[in-house]
């Protein structure tokens, strides 16, 4: 098992320690999988929102 607590040096950027937790993350809620997908992209489109016209650059 990884120890989140201490990550190894190989998992120190930030993109990979976002991907890894997200990926975590859906293995760890796998049992209501619709619902926390349903969580995952409204908690996406606030964070989108939030940003404005900005937020056509991200599509």
């Amino acid at each position: 098992m990884i120890d989140h607590h201490h990550p190894s040096p190989q998992t120190q950027s930030r993109e990979g320690t976002v991907l890894r937790d997200s990926v975590r993350d859906v293995h760890v809620y796998c049992t209501p999988f619709y619902e926390r997908i349903q969580e995952l992209l409204s908690h996406q489109r606030t964070v989108l929102q939030s940003l404005g016209h900005r937020a056509t650059l991200c599509v």
